[in-house]
């Protein structure tokens, strides 16, 4: 006959052997719905933990991607470098999910996927201050735009990475691509790189701060080969930055009093080409006074080229606006190219073009013009079929 021995029967060592067990395997059971639940594994990379990701999103290391589920915030106005993330090698797809914000940026060092699962919701926040690069006294410390100094927090020639998404550096061969996504008040620009590509579909670049142009939050610029897709670009600065080979198509431009849509440099950028087609962009404000021109190269002293091709482009709200030509009012130019030395080559079909002036100074050297079968430089061009140009719609 078998005799049962209660818990109070066994030695007081035994009973603690069993007790420790029996937690150890609660506690991995716990650790193991948990991991479960989270969809990581126990033993999740030191990044995910460090960024406040762990219980907001997944991690799948088969495929390299992370899926940010929860609204996350990686700092306030002072948290200057470690608002970023710098996405380590092992992510190549970042997603992130509807009625999701990221307070924060991405620094990028190899071509990825960061992209939305709903544009209207899957949202990247900067900040709701006016010029942040500026710091708390709103005045440019840094003569050196190389160096910031002062209670600036980014130099002028910095601001490009203090944004919400670049490309800091990129392999030869790879390419950034952003898509389905809002990217709203980025802290600077919106979406840049210097020299690598990248490649932007339905996005949303909003900026509603105030209509100052000390923010500098530009829209989108990148490297050769890089492209803007299907989005609307909303921002106090200038739009898109033609300074290297890039394609414009199936687009919206909100055209605000500080930028240009069309940003040609404000150096001498390198000889470059470019394609646009089915382009808005409309002229919002109330004054109708601007500081750029539809296209803009504001540099003096360029000696370089730019070559634009358009099929399909329309204005809207420029026939009687102003541009402010640094001592006064000035009718508001479809081209306005300020050194002698730059060379401008534009050919257009399909366009409803309309402005004030058409160029800026009235006399531009160096200036090739090719639309509606036409090479003569007027404020107004309209041919072909321009109710097919409907920009992001």
């Amino acid at each position: 006959m078998f005799k049962t021995r209660t818990a109070s029967s066994l030695p007081q060592q035994q009973w603690c052997n069993i007790l420790m067990i029996h937690m150890l395997c609660i506690v991995f059971l716990a650790l193991l719905t948990s991991c479960s639940d989270q969809g990581v594994s126990p033993s999740m990379p030191k990044w995910f933990v460090d960024r406040g990701l762990a219980g907001k999103a997944t991690w799948d290391e088969t495929t390299g991607t992370l899926h940010i589920k929860e609204s996350v915030v990686w700092g306030g106005d002072d948290d200057v470098e470690s608002f970023y993330f710098m996405p380590p090698t092992e992510v190549t797809t970042i997603l992130i999910g509807a009625n999701v914000t990221v307070t924060g940026g991405f620094r990028c060092t190899h071509g990825l996927t960061i992209r939305g699962e709903d544009r209207s919701t899957s949202v990247i926040f900067g900040t709701n201050t006016v010029a942040w690069a500026r710091g708390p006294n709103k005045a440019d410390d840094s003569p050196d735009c190389n160096k910031t100094t002062g209670d600036d927090r980014a130099a002028d020639c910095l601001k490009w990475s203090y944004g919400a998404i670049s490309a800091l550096i990129l392999p030869l061969g790879d390419t950034l691509r952003i898509s389905s996504l809002t990217l709203r008040n980025a802290r600077t620009y919106s979406i840049t790189s210097t020299i690598f590509p990248i490649r932007v579909d339905n996005v949303l670049m909003i900026e509603r701060r105030t209509e100052e142009s000390r923010s500098n939050c530009d829209g989108f610029g990148a490297g050769s080969g890089s492209a803007i897709t299907n989005s609307t670009i909303d921002v106090t600065d200038d739009a898109i930055k033609l300074y290297r080979g890039m394609t414009v198509r199936n687009v919206t431009i909100i055209k605000r009093r500080n930028g240009a849509p069309f940003q040609l440099g404000w150096h001498s950028e390198p000889t470059s080409s470019h394609s646009i087609e089915n382009v808005i962009v409309r002229g919002t404000d109330p004054e109708a006074l601007y500081n750029c021109g539809l296209f803009s190269w504001k540099s003096p002293t360029a000696s370089t080229k730019r070559t634009i091709q358009i099929d399909g482009l329309k204005t809207e709200g420029l026939q009687n606006a102003k541009l402010w030509n640094g001592t006064g009012w000035v009718p508001h130019p479809l081209f306005e190219l300020r050194s002698p030395n730059a060379e401008f080559k534009l050919s257009a079909r399909n366009v409803d073009m309309k402005s004030a002036a058409a160029t800026l100074p009235s006399s531009v050297r160096n200036f090739t013009l090719d639309v509606c079968g036409s090479n003569a430089v007027v404020n107004t061009y309209q041919c072909g079929d321009i109710q097919a140009i409907v920009g992001d719609d």
